[in-house]
């Protein structure tokens, strides 16, 4: 066997073993649900969209951090949709299209967004308010669409006491597209939905 033709053999075999692995790692879904305390939000999302058993195209990205703040205080600055851009980095742009009645944070009211996330590239989707909860110590606000890919968001502020709050930011996304993908990206989307937590409570902690 000549020296180019053992190269050239070698180089298939590592090629066919590393797209192997890749495709084991796509196909893999407990990687991409493995969120412990967070899973609440995670199903909170996964049962408006009818998914009862995630599959390899299934990605659920979630972020939470605990804050010495009080809950309505937080909410009042993330509600303030049009200011999304400045401290979220994955959103562009957002405003409203139309309010079903109040401020507009009720079901049936519809917004715009504008998104970038890696890989995925600007993605613009007018969505409905699809989910509010407003309770004595819990206020989720969740939203779906399906015009790019098909997906469900959440923000949740749990009151953990007078002063102190849980904020959970989460994302179910099902698409074959980004089920591909997600290997090369899912830490870095990670990294920008904790981002945004801390770029809110740090921008509450400037003009509050």
């Amino acid at each position: 066997m000549g020296l180019k033709r053992f190269l050239y053999m070698t180089f298939n075999m590592l090629f066919f073993l590393l797209l192997f692995s890749y495709g084991m790692t796509v196909l893999k879904t407990d990687t991409f649900f493995d969120k412990g305390d967070q899973m609440p939000a995670i199903n909170y999302n996964l049962i408006q969209m009818g998914i009862e058993d995630p599959t390899w195209k299934t990605v659920a990205i979630s972020a939470s951090e605990y804050v010495d703040m009080p809950r309505d205080r937080l909410y009042q600055r993330w509600s303030d949709m049009e200011r999304w851009p400045q401290w979220a980095p994955y959103i562009q742009s957002a405003k409203w299209v139309s309010k079903a009645g109040g401020d507009g944070w009720v079901p049936l009211s519809i917004f715009e967004e504008k998104t970038r996330l890696a890989l995925i590239g600007t993605r613009t989707e007018t969505v409905n308010i699809t989910n509010i909860i407003a309770k004595e110590n819990i206020i989720a606000v969740q939203w779906c669409g399906n015009e790019t890919i098909k997906y469900c968001h959440s923000w949740i502020f749990e009151r953990i006491n007078e002063n102190r709050t849980r904020i959970m930011n989460t994302e179910i996304i099902d698409d074959g597209s980004v089920g591909i993908i997600k290997p090369l990206v899912y830490k870095r989307w990670q990294g920008m939905f904790k981002e945004a937590i801390d770029d809110l409570i740090a921008a509450e902690n400037i003009t509050g």
